[in-house]
């Protein structure tokens, strides 16, 4: 540590200007010469020794060096004049002391002054809440895209209600077993049961005879089929390529159907006492059906006319039960205030004597009904009618006056277990985060409960168990479920 050296007497002291000096001060005759020659004396510059015997608190403005200033001021006397120093300085009013400065613009001109009540752009703060300047409102959501847009609420409203409509019913305490031994493990996507005779279609054709259980092949060759029924004996299938074939009893082969024209179109085939619908892209088609049979017995089916169209499109699915059939159609006005939209509804036909008889949809079954991809089933002669969208079915107990809305996630196929009024309700459903299928039994009065589970086919990702259908088998007291997973047998556990 360095020893301070106490001062001398010949210690000089240095005449400094104070430091508020105005412009006539600073400019005092050799007072910056009388500095510059202490700094060339001996001795350290920089040691700060040599200022400690100031005065500490001496007024330098008496001192006489720096009160009469020499000369005229002009640089010839060594003087420099560097100005006013609030030279181009902006004042509060925005005015500036010199504006001779052509070098800046007039937005650059000066500094403004810090107590003034105008807004400086956040430069300098502000003094009000900041929550006051920003109105969230303008601000896009966190989650936008690049064009501000956001559908937050939408997918949130989504979300909930994808939450409530896939909740499952209850197990049933009752649950329902898979038959063994009935059936086939050959995917299917259609199925339909008269009389104890059970077909199925898919990748091939099945039958189940009366009384069996097991499946045999039907000869239809290797075009499977889409859609299936069994009209007056006859077993008819449509397939993916628009054709319709059909193998009477006896005959050894199918063959197409008399007076069909192929069409690239979807088909959905029912029949009811001595008829044959098929409904091929909203259009509806009849055909009356007859026995006929040859010399050697053989029974056949056919009529020396074609397929004929009953209703020319807005028909959206049908239903069959022994001589009825059940319509789903849309494009009639609708029955609110000024009859404005589409209407939907119900159509029944019993006979050519009888003509068709409509009941219009509204509230739950009518959004039931304008959904995509909507089913629709029926028994008791069209008294009890259910309307399936994917999430919502809607069952009717008195021919469509009245509707019961139940949730069910995932509807794939509907059927009513029976031929009452009162018959319970069985669906097919499944949802895209399970692992199964379920059975789900809807009862006339009551809430709905699940009676099985249904393993779909696949590796995780697939659709599970694709396009399903389900009928009911009143004389084994089973319910037949075509899917991917093949061709199912569920009933009630057997009592030892």
């Amino acid at each position: 540590m360095a020893v301070q050296e106490e001062p001398t007497d010949d210690a000089e002291e240095i005449d400094l200007p104070p430091l508020d000096a105005d412009e006539d001060d600073i400019e005092r005759e050799g007072a910056h010469e009388d500095l510059i020659a202490h700094l060339d004396d001996d001795g350290e510059p920089l040691d700060d020794t040599v200022a400690a015997d100031l005065d500490v608190g001496a007024d330098l403005d008496d001192d006489p060096v720096l009160d009469e200033p020499p000369g005229d001021g002009s640089e010839e006397d060594g003087a420099l004049d560097v100005g006013a120093l609030d030279e181009g300085i902006a004042t509060g009013n925005d005015e500036s002391i010199d504006d001779k400065d052509e070098g800046l613009d007039d937005e650059d001109d000066g500094i403004q002054d810090p107590h003034d009540d105008g807004d400086d752009g956040g430069t300098e703060g502000t003094g009000e809440p900041i929550e006051d300047e920003v109105d969230a409102d303008d601000l896009p959501e966190l989650d936008a895209d690049e064009d501000g847009d956001y559908e937050g609420e939408d997918l949130l409203g989504e979300t909930l209600a994808d939450q409530v409509e896939t909740a499952l019913p209850d197990w049933d305490p009752a649950r329902w077993v898979p038959r063994e031994g009935a059936g086939a493990t050959v995917p299917c996507c259609a199925v339909a049961v008269v009389d104890g005779r059970v077909v199925a279609a898919g990748d091939v054709v099945l039958i189940v005879d009366e009384g069996a259980h097991a499946a045999r092949r039907a000869s239809f060759g290797s075009s499977g089929g889409v859609s299936i029924a069994i009209a007056e004996g006859a077993v008819v299938v449509a397939t993916a390529r628009g054709g319709v074939l059909a193998c009477a009893p006896g005959e050894p082969s199918a063959t197409p159907l008399h007076g069909w024209r192929p069409r690239p179109c979807s088909l959905e085939l029912g029949a009811t006492t001595g008829r044959l619908w098929i409904l091929a892209d909203e259009t509806l088609w009849c055909r009356t059906l007859t026995h006929e049979a040859d010399a050697r017995g053989a029974v056949s089916v056919g009529t020396p006319h074609a397929p004929g169209v009953v209703r020319d499109g807005r028909v959206l699915a049908i239903a069959t039960d022994g001589g009825l059939l059940l319509a789903l159609t849309s494009g009639r006005p609708s029955a609110g205030p000024g009859g404005a939209g589409v209407g939907f509804a119900i159509e029944r036909l019993r006979g050519d004597d009888e003509g068709w008889q409509s009941v219009s949809l509204e509230g739950e079954a009518l959004r039931a009904a304008a959904s995509e991809g909507v089913r629709l089933a029926a028994t008791a002669g069209g008294k009890a009618a259910a309307i399936a969208a994917r999430n919502l079915v809607c069952i009717s107990r008195d021919a469509g006056s009245t509707f019961r809305s139940v949730p069910l996630p995932g509807i794939l196929a509907i059927a009513f277990a029976g031929e009452t009024v009162d018959a319970d309700l069985l669906a097919v459903v499944a949802r895209e985060s399970d692992d199964m299928a379920s059975l789900v039994r809807v009862p006339c009065v009551g809430e709905p409960t699940r009676l099985a589970a249904i393993a779909p086919a696949g590796p995780p990702g697939t659709d599970g168990l694709g396009s399903a259908a389900i009928a009911w088998d009143g004389a084994r007291e089973l319910c037949w479920i075509a899917c991917r997973a093949g061709l199912l047998a569920f009933g009630r556990a057997r009592k030892h």
